[in-house]
Formats: C-alpha cells, structure tokens, sequence
C-alpha cells in the first residue's frame, strides 16, 4: 500500500501528473459551467412536460376512463 502512494506522488509531482491533474480541473470547471447553463433550460422542459402530461391525462384519458 505505502509503495502505491509513493507511485501516486511521484506521478503526481512529475510533468504527466501536472498535466492530468489540470485535465482534471478543466473537465471539472467545464461540468459545473455546463450545469449553469443546462439547469434553467431543463427546468423549464420538465415543467412543459409536467403540464402536456396533466392536460393529456385530463382530456383524454381520464375523460375515457371515468367518464361522468
């Protein structure tokens, strides 16, 4: 175990291991980036899904199933 976290911070103090862990960061910024810009965008197709999904549910199947 003690000789695997020696590999790790040796890589990680190396050239290579600068360059994943700054590979790391950049995928990580751009995730979070995207999430701000995704969010509102699928807040609002859930809630136009939600409202077709009630009206479809109100007018055409309740209507056939139960009728009054």
């Amino acid at each position: 175990m003690e000789k695997m976290r020696l590999k790790i911070k040796e890589f990680l103090q190396s050239e290579r291991g600068e360059f994943g862990m700054s590979a790391i960061i950049g995928v990580a910024i751009g995730l979070i980036v995207a999430a701000f810009i995704l969010i509102p965008g699928i807040q609002t197709f859930a809630t136009q899904i939600m409202t077709d999904m009630q009206n479809w549910w109100a007018n055409a199947i309740s209507s056939q199933l139960f009728p009054n």
